[in-house]
Protein backbone atom coordinates (compact mmCIF):
# COMPACT_ATOMS: atom_id res chain seq x y z
CA UNK A 1 0.00 0.00 0.00
CA UNK A 2 0.99 3.58 -0.77
CA UNK A 3 4.12 2.93 -2.74
CA UNK A 4 4.09 4.59 -6.66
CA UNK A 5 4.74 2.02 -9.44
CA UNK A 6 6.13 3.30 -12.87
CA UNK A 7 5.44 1.94 -15.85
CA UNK A 8 7.19 1.90 -18.96
CA UNK A 9 5.76 0.69 -22.55
CA UNK A 10 7.29 1.26 -25.89
CA UNK A 11 6.63 -0.29 -29.80
CA UNK A 12 9.03 -2.01 -31.74
CA UNK A 13 9.30 -3.04 -35.06
CA UNK A 14 12.72 -4.29 -37.42
CA UNK A 15 13.67 -0.75 -37.56
CA UNK A 16 14.02 -0.29 -34.02
CA UNK A 17 12.76 0.09 -30.81
CA UNK A 18 10.24 3.61 -30.10
CA UNK A 19 9.82 5.97 -27.69
CA UNK A 20 8.66 4.81 -24.23
CA UNK A 21 5.46 6.47 -23.14
CA UNK A 22 5.44 6.36 -19.04
CA UNK A 23 2.90 6.22 -16.55
CA UNK A 24 2.70 6.48 -12.94
CA UNK A 25 0.52 4.86 -10.46
CA UNK A 26 0.04 5.20 -6.61
CA UNK A 27 -1.63 2.33 -4.82
CA UNK A 28 -4.16 3.84 -1.94
CA UNK A 29 -2.32 4.27 1.34
CA UNK A 30 -3.19 2.35 4.60
CA UNK A 31 -2.55 3.12 8.21
CA UNK A 32 0.96 1.99 9.23
CA UNK A 33 0.00 -1.62 10.09
CA UNK A 34 3.15 -1.75 13.21
CA UNK A 35 4.20 0.74 15.77
CA UNK A 36 7.35 2.49 15.77
CA UNK A 37 9.97 0.45 17.66
CA UNK A 38 13.62 1.09 19.36
CA UNK A 39 11.70 3.37 21.34
CA UNK A 40 14.12 4.78 25.09
CA UNK A 41 13.59 7.30 27.53
CA UNK A 42 15.72 9.24 29.50
CA UNK A 43 15.73 12.45 32.13
CA UNK A 44 17.16 15.43 30.59
CA UNK A 45 16.76 16.79 34.45
CA UNK A 46 14.29 15.32 37.57
CA UNK A 47 11.56 16.62 35.65
CA UNK A 48 12.06 16.81 31.93
CA UNK A 49 12.11 13.36 29.90
CA UNK A 50 13.11 12.85 26.03
CA UNK A 51 11.74 9.91 24.68
CA UNK A 52 13.10 8.69 21.23
CA UNK A 53 12.16 6.35 18.82
CA UNK A 54 12.65 4.84 15.11
CA UNK A 55 9.81 4.53 12.31
CA UNK A 56 8.02 1.40 11.66
CA UNK A 57 9.80 -0.85 9.46
CA UNK A 58 9.42 -0.03 5.92
CA UNK A 59 6.90 -3.09 4.43
CA UNK A 60 4.69 -1.44 7.66
CA UNK A 61 4.48 2.01 6.61
CA UNK A 62 1.75 1.90 4.22
CA UNK A 63 2.40 4.83 2.84
CA UNK A 64 4.41 8.30 4.22
CA UNK A 65 4.19 8.96 7.31
CA UNK A 66 2.76 12.34 8.00
CA UNK A 67 3.67 12.35 11.93
CA UNK A 68 3.16 10.79 15.22
CA UNK A 69 1.29 10.19 18.28
CA UNK A 70 2.46 10.50 21.72
CA UNK A 71 0.40 9.51 24.60
CA UNK A 72 2.32 10.63 28.20
CA UNK A 73 0.46 10.88 31.46
CA UNK A 74 0.64 10.05 34.90
CA UNK A 75 0.24 5.85 35.58
CA UNK A 76 -2.51 6.86 38.08
CA UNK A 77 -4.64 8.97 35.33
CA UNK A 78 -6.71 8.66 32.61
CA UNK A 79 -4.89 8.37 28.95
CA UNK A 80 -5.48 11.92 27.39
CA UNK A 81 -4.91 12.66 24.00
CA UNK A 82 -1.84 12.23 21.87
CA UNK A 83 0.55 15.42 21.25
CA UNK A 84 1.56 14.89 17.50
CA UNK A 85 4.95 15.22 16.54
CA UNK A 86 5.29 16.15 13.32
CA UNK A 87 8.49 14.50 11.23
CA UNK A 88 10.75 14.18 14.63
CA UNK A 89 11.15 11.01 16.09
CA UNK A 90 11.68 12.50 19.11
CA UNK A 91 9.81 14.19 22.08
CA UNK A 92 10.12 15.87 25.28
CA UNK A 93 8.02 16.35 27.95
CA UNK A 94 8.59 18.65 30.99
CA UNK A 95 7.41 20.06 34.66
CA UNK A 96 7.17 16.48 36.15
CA UNK A 97 6.24 15.99 39.25
CA UNK A 98 9.06 14.13 41.85
CA UNK A 99 8.71 10.46 42.99
CA UNK A 100 5.56 9.75 40.00
CA UNK A 101 5.29 6.74 37.74
CA UNK A 102 4.59 8.05 33.86
CA UNK A 103 3.56 5.55 31.11
CA UNK A 104 3.61 6.63 27.37
CA UNK A 105 3.04 5.28 24.00
CA UNK A 106 3.98 6.53 20.49
CA UNK A 107 1.82 5.44 17.17
CA UNK A 108 2.46 6.30 13.50
CA UNK A 109 -0.15 8.07 11.16
CA UNK A 110 -0.65 8.19 7.48
CA UNK A 111 -2.56 10.31 5.63
CA UNK A 112 -5.09 7.54 5.78
CA UNK A 113 -4.91 7.36 9.60
CA UNK A 114 -3.27 5.90 12.90
CA UNK A 115 -1.20 3.01 13.15
CA UNK A 116 -1.13 0.74 16.04
CA UNK A 117 0.02 1.81 19.48
CA UNK A 118 3.43 0.69 20.51
CA UNK A 119 3.20 -1.61 24.24
CA UNK A 120 3.27 1.18 27.00
CA UNK A 121 6.75 1.96 28.90
CA UNK A 122 7.02 3.30 32.50
CA UNK A 123 9.73 5.43 33.69
CA UNK A 124 9.49 7.06 37.41
CA UNK A 125 10.46 10.67 38.39
CA UNK A 126 13.51 10.64 41.41
CA UNK A 127 12.50 11.41 44.95
CA UNK A 128 14.41 13.71 47.10
CA UNK A 129 15.50 15.81 44.01
CA UNK A 130 18.30 18.60 44.55
CA UNK A 131 16.42 21.66 43.94
CA UNK A 132 17.43 24.63 41.43
CA UNK A 133 19.68 27.16 41.74
CA UNK A 134 18.24 30.38 42.67
CA UNK A 135 19.29 34.15 41.61
CA UNK A 136 20.50 33.59 38.39
CA UNK A 137 21.93 36.61 36.57
CA UNK A 138 23.95 37.18 33.40
CA UNK A 139 25.48 40.13 31.90
CA UNK A 140 27.74 41.12 28.96
CA UNK A 141 31.38 41.44 29.16
CA UNK A 142 32.24 41.80 26.00
CA UNK A 143 31.52 41.54 22.26
CA UNK A 144 31.71 37.55 22.68
CA UNK A 145 31.30 36.92 26.67
CA UNK A 146 28.77 36.91 29.23
CA UNK A 147 29.21 36.04 32.93
CA UNK A 148 26.60 34.26 34.51
CA UNK A 149 26.42 33.69 38.53
CA UNK A 150 23.79 32.34 40.94
CA UNK A 151 23.84 31.01 44.39
CA UNK A 152 24.72 27.45 45.49
CA UNK A 153 22.37 25.12 45.70
CA UNK A 154 22.68 23.57 49.62
CA UNK A 155 23.39 19.88 49.12
CA UNK A 156 24.89 18.53 52.35
CA UNK A 157 27.69 17.08 49.94
CA UNK A 158 25.84 15.50 47.09
CA UNK A 159 26.29 18.26 44.56
CA UNK A 160 29.73 17.78 42.41
CA UNK A 161 29.26 20.90 40.49
CA UNK A 162 26.67 22.74 37.94
CA UNK A 163 25.47 22.64 34.74
CA UNK A 164 25.26 25.99 32.48
CA UNK A 165 23.10 25.99 29.96
CA UNK A 166 22.59 28.45 27.20
CA UNK A 167 21.22 28.54 23.22
CA UNK A 168 19.68 31.58 20.98
CA UNK A 169 16.24 29.25 20.61
CA UNK A 170 15.07 28.43 23.73
CA UNK A 171 13.24 25.23 22.95
CA UNK A 172 11.91 22.83 25.17
CA UNK A 173 14.90 20.05 23.95
CA UNK A 174 17.77 21.14 26.27
CA UNK A 175 19.66 18.62 24.02
CA UNK A 176 19.53 21.18 21.23
CA UNK A 177 20.98 23.86 23.78
CA UNK A 178 24.95 24.20 24.13
CA UNK A 179 26.02 23.63 27.85
CA UNK A 180 29.13 24.33 29.72
CA UNK A 181 30.55 21.93 32.63
CA UNK A 182 31.87 23.87 35.90
CA UNK A 183 33.13 23.09 39.85
CA UNK A 184 31.66 24.02 42.79
CA UNK A 185 31.50 27.45 41.41
CA UNK A 186 29.10 30.27 41.81
CA UNK A 187 29.77 31.67 38.05
CA UNK A 188 30.75 31.18 35.04
CA UNK A 189 32.66 32.97 31.78
CA UNK A 190 30.43 31.82 28.30
CA UNK A 191 33.05 32.35 25.62
CA UNK A 192 32.66 32.55 21.61
CA UNK A 193 29.29 33.99 21.78
CA UNK A 194 27.58 35.74 19.18
CA UNK A 195 27.84 39.25 18.62
CA UNK A 196 24.40 41.26 19.89
CA UNK A 197 22.69 38.35 19.97
CA UNK A 198 20.15 37.19 22.14
CA UNK A 199 20.88 34.24 24.76
CA UNK A 200 18.45 32.00 27.06
CA UNK A 201 20.22 30.96 30.29
CA UNK A 202 19.50 28.30 32.46
CA UNK A 203 21.75 26.81 35.33
CA UNK A 204 21.24 23.03 37.21
CA UNK A 205 23.13 21.36 40.10
CA UNK A 206 25.58 17.85 39.11
CA UNK A 207 25.25 15.37 41.42
CA UNK A 208 26.89 11.57 41.06
CA UNK A 209 23.18 10.35 39.35
CA UNK A 210 22.74 13.22 37.22
CA UNK A 211 21.46 16.91 37.51
CA UNK A 212 19.21 18.48 40.15
CA UNK A 213 16.80 20.73 38.71
CA UNK A 214 16.86 23.83 36.09
CA UNK A 215 16.84 26.96 37.22
CA UNK A 216 14.28 29.90 35.93
CA UNK A 217 15.70 30.66 32.32
CA UNK A 218 17.13 34.27 32.02
CA UNK A 219 17.68 36.34 28.98
CA UNK A 220 20.90 38.02 27.84
CA UNK A 221 22.12 40.40 24.86
CA UNK A 222 25.97 40.12 23.67
CA UNK A 223 26.03 43.95 24.32
CA UNK A 224 28.17 45.07 27.46
CA UNK A 225 26.70 47.88 28.77
CA UNK A 226 27.18 47.08 32.94
CA UNK A 227 30.95 47.02 32.84
CA UNK A 228 33.77 48.72 31.93
CA UNK A 229 35.12 49.19 28.23
CA UNK A 230 37.71 49.41 26.33
CA UNK A 231 39.83 47.90 29.03
CA UNK A 232 43.53 48.19 28.12
CA UNK A 233 47.31 47.95 29.56
CA UNK A 234 49.95 50.83 28.74
CA UNK A 235 53.56 50.92 29.63
CA UNK A 236 53.79 47.57 30.82
CA UNK A 237 57.50 46.82 32.19
CA UNK A 238 59.00 44.54 34.43
CA UNK A 239 57.60 45.76 38.11
CA UNK A 240 53.86 48.33 36.95
CA UNK A 241 51.54 48.30 34.05
CA UNK A 242 49.00 51.54 33.69
CA UNK A 243 45.33 50.25 33.04
CA UNK A 244 42.65 52.44 31.06
CA UNK A 245 39.14 51.98 30.52
CA UNK A 246 36.03 53.50 29.34
CA UNK A 247 32.91 54.06 31.31
CA UNK A 248 29.94 51.26 31.14
CA UNK A 249 27.36 52.83 29.09
CA UNK A 250 24.44 51.57 30.93
CA UNK A 251 25.29 51.72 34.63
CA UNK A 252 26.60 55.04 36.65
CA UNK A 253 29.11 53.37 39.37
CA UNK A 254 29.58 54.96 42.78
CA UNK A 255 33.33 53.18 42.14
CA UNK A 256 35.83 50.91 40.23
CA UNK A 257 36.78 48.31 41.62
CA UNK A 258 40.60 46.54 40.21
CA UNK A 259 41.86 43.20 41.38
CA UNK A 260 44.77 41.39 40.06
CA UNK A 261 46.50 38.29 40.75
CA UNK A 262 49.01 35.66 39.09
CA UNK A 263 50.71 32.21 38.98
CA UNK A 264 54.08 33.19 38.17
CA UNK A 265 56.62 29.51 37.19
CA UNK A 266 59.83 29.13 37.82
CA UNK A 267 62.49 26.35 37.20
CA UNK A 268 63.67 25.15 40.92
CA UNK A 269 67.48 24.04 42.09
CA UNK A 270 66.22 20.05 40.34
CA UNK A 271 65.72 22.05 37.01
CA UNK A 272 61.90 21.31 37.46
CA UNK A 273 59.18 23.57 36.57
CA UNK A 274 57.31 25.16 39.36
CA UNK A 275 54.35 27.29 40.33
CA UNK A 276 54.10 29.86 42.99
CA UNK A 277 50.53 32.07 43.20
CA UNK A 278 50.50 35.49 43.49
CA UNK A 279 48.17 36.75 45.85
CA UNK A 280 45.32 39.13 45.25
CA UNK A 281 45.11 42.38 45.19
CA UNK A 282 42.32 44.79 45.26
CA UNK A 283 41.78 48.64 45.13
CA UNK A 284 38.56 50.80 44.82
CA UNK A 285 38.87 54.04 42.88
CA UNK A 286 36.72 57.69 42.60
CA UNK A 287 34.27 57.29 39.68
CA UNK A 288 35.73 59.79 37.72
CA UNK A 289 38.99 57.60 37.74
CA UNK A 290 39.64 55.94 34.12
CA UNK A 291 43.21 54.99 34.49
CA UNK A 292 45.60 54.23 36.95
CA UNK A 293 49.08 52.50 37.40
CA UNK A 294 49.76 49.37 39.96
CA UNK A 295 53.12 48.98 41.00
CA UNK A 296 54.97 46.21 43.13
CA UNK A 297 54.24 43.70 40.38
CA UNK A 298 56.66 40.33 39.38
CA UNK A 299 59.07 40.58 36.17
CA UNK A 300 58.03 37.87 33.83
CA UNK A 301 54.45 36.95 35.04
CA UNK A 302 50.92 36.83 33.69
CA UNK A 303 48.90 38.69 35.17
CA UNK A 304 44.82 38.11 35.19
CA UNK A 305 43.73 41.98 35.79
CA UNK A 306 39.60 42.12 36.62
CA UNK A 307 38.08 45.92 36.41
CA UNK A 308 34.38 46.30 37.58
CA UNK A 309 32.30 48.93 38.30
CA UNK A 310 30.48 49.21 41.34
CA UNK A 311 26.81 49.87 41.60
CA UNK A 312 25.01 52.12 44.22
CA UNK A 313 23.71 49.39 45.43
CA UNK A 314 27.08 47.13 45.52
CA UNK A 315 25.86 44.15 44.22
CA UNK A 316 28.26 41.98 42.25
CA UNK A 317 28.70 43.15 39.20
CA UNK A 318 31.21 40.86 36.87
CA UNK A 319 34.45 42.60 35.81
CA UNK A 320 35.81 43.63 32.89
CA UNK A 321 38.83 41.45 32.32
CA UNK A 322 42.51 40.81 30.71
CA UNK A 323 45.47 38.87 30.69
CA UNK A 324 48.97 40.77 30.80
CA UNK A 325 52.62 39.91 31.08
CA UNK A 326 54.85 42.24 32.59
CA UNK A 327 58.92 42.82 30.90
CA UNK A 328 61.53 40.08 32.06
CA UNK A 329 64.19 41.28 33.99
Amino acid sequence: RGVDYEFRVSGENNVGRGQEAVAIASTPEGAPSEPPSNISARFQTPDVASIRWDPPPRHACNGKLTHYGVQFHRHADHPGPDRNVTKATKAVFTDLEENTEYVFRIRAFTNAGPGPYSERISLRTERDVVRAPMGVRAVATSDSSVEVWWEGVPSRGKVLGYQVFYTMTAVEDLDEWQHKIVGLTESSDLVNLEKFAQYAIAVAARTKTGLGRLSEKVTVKVKPEDVPLNLRAHDVSTHSMTLSWSPPIRLNPINYKISYEAVKEFVDSQGMTQTAAVPRRSLLLPPTTHSHTISELSPFTTYSVNVSAVPSDRHYRPPAKITVTTQMA
